[in-house]
């Protein structure tokens, strides 16, 4: 009996490491995310703000209409890239946080069916 209790103490340990390296991943993940998004965000207000100088700046009313269509479309595309960035990151810290989490359950499932057959 004292064997049994043994080994479920190691596995909780095991399991509390996997769920502690899997979390410390997310965050990491999630610092990075940030970073992403304030970057973007300072690049938007910077390109709004060159936009809104130059529109203002233009010489005829066509030419500012023209500075401001290309502001909206380069950002409308950064808006995209950057979701794209976002969501490529939040997929692959999932990926990252699973794998301690897949080997422990693994480990578990192994010793569970060893538990059986024996």
């Amino acid at each position: 009996m004292f064997k049994g209790f043994e080994d479920f103490q190691a596995m909780s340990k095991e399991g509390t490491e996997a769920v502690s390296a899997s979390v410390a991943v997310w965050a990491k993940g999630f610092q990075t995310v940030a970073t992403e998004v304030t970057e973007n965000a300072t690049k938007a207000f910077e390109g709004g703000s060159a936009a809104a100088e130059k529109a203002i700046a233009a010489k005829s009313v066509d030419k500012a209409f023209e500075i401001q269509t290309k502001f909206a479309k380069d950002s409308i595309e950064a808006y995209v890239n950057g979701l794209n960035r976002i969501g490529e990151i939040y997929a692959e810290t999932a990926r990252q946080a699973y794998k301690p989490l897949e080997a422990q359950a693994g480990k578990v499932g192994a010793k569970v069916n060893a538990k059986a057959a024996a």
